[in-house]
């Protein structure tokens, strides 16, 4: 059974925000719901997986799933926060020198724990520093006064979160969900917290779903410009055509969307004669070129063989002989 609440929260206001887009974005959001934390690679590389195959820019696989429902909120997740609540800190080992066996209930609403200097009060905050991975936690020492080795810090804590009793045996690791909902305000936490030079960033749970979804489909943005890139040719592939310099190259090198293609087809010339035109100046152009010695002489070869056979073909228009050619010739 699924429900709405009727109040405007961050994430009923990002389910709505989702609803109203493609489904590679309402994934990334249902994902992102679902952990609450950041996607993983694997999801990422998925949800960009799922925008080109929307896009038609991909084949779909065979398990494909083509649409991804609306999102709802689910009914136990109307209330607003988790109630948890600490039970008993027992069977404390290998911390400071605290005595095995001992343990601390915690009332529901205020627990003191006194006794003299050097009794090992701290001892018990420094475990649930640990626990809740607070700034201040520090590495949790054996009994000085203990002889040979001592055992790793160790203890059960039991719990209830929203009315759900749990034990947690805790072997010194630092932060144990959802234990990491608590905060801790030691002595320690004091200096840390007056600290002029400290600046604090408090984003609350909710409002960090934004910044996880956003960074999703930024990279699905990223990698997908990325992608645009390196597909699209490097430069204008017609340039090497024509030659820098000349009225037509400024119009080849600026083609674009917008370029008008019938100016350019009225420029074309791809006639026989504009094809030998072409040719005879390219030859000209080379042989000009600065240091071009061998372009130079072959273009003064070619121009005094056209002229050698024209002074033939004249010499030869001279020396005919019309009337000889027109008499009749005799039998």
């Amino acid at each position: 059974m699924t429900a709405k609440p009727t109040e405007s929260t961050p994430k009923r206001m990002l389910i709505e925000w989702a609803n109203g887009h493609d489904d590679w974005v309402r994934e990334a959001v249902a994902q992102v719901l679902s952990s609450n934390r950041e996607l993983s690679e694997t999801q990422l590389a998925a949800l960009v997986e799922r925008f080109l195959i929307e896009k038609d820019l991909a084949s779909k696989p065979a398990d494909y799933i083509t649409a991804v429902p609306k999102l709802e909120l689910a009914a136990d997740e109307v209330s607003a926060e988790d109630l948890l609540e600490l039970g008993e800190l027992t069977k404390v080992a290998g911390v400071n020198a605290l005595a095995q066996g001992q343990s601390l209930a915690f009332h529901p609403n205020l627990t003191v724990l006194y006794g003299e200097n050097g009794a090992g009060k701290p001892g018990y905050s420094r475990v649930l520093k640990r626990l809740a991975a607070v700034r201040t936690a520090e590495d949790i020492l054996p009994n000085a006064h203990a002889d040979g080795t001592s055992a790793p810090p160790t203890a059960s804590v039991s719990y209830s979160l929203n009315g759900t009793a749990s034990t947690i045996d805790w072997k010194n690791e630092a932060g144990v969900a959802p234990l990491t909902r608590m905060s801790v305000f030691d002595a320690p936490a004091v200096s840390l917290h007056v600290d002029g030079d400290l600046n604090y960033v408090f984003t609350p749970r909710e409002i960090a779903l934004f910044t996880y979804v956003s960074g999703a489909l930024r990279h699905v943005q990223e990698t997908v410009e990325v992608e645009a890139r390196s597909i699209q040719p490097s430069g204008n592939p017609f340039l090497i055509h024509f030659q820098r310099g000349t009225s037509i190259y400024p119009k080849i090198e600026t083609v674009g969307a917008t370029t008008d293609l019938l100016e350019l087809a009225r420029l074309a010339d791809d006639t026989v004669d504009g094809e030998a035109r072409a040719e005879k100046l390219a030859g000209e152009v080379a042989a000009l070129r600065a240091g071009n010695f061998d372009a130079r002489c072959q273009a003064v070869e070619a121009e005094l063989g056209r002229i050698e056979a024209l002074s033939l073909a004249a010499k030869t228009l001279r020396d005919f002989n019309v009337e000889q050619y027109e008499a009749p010739c005799s039998g």
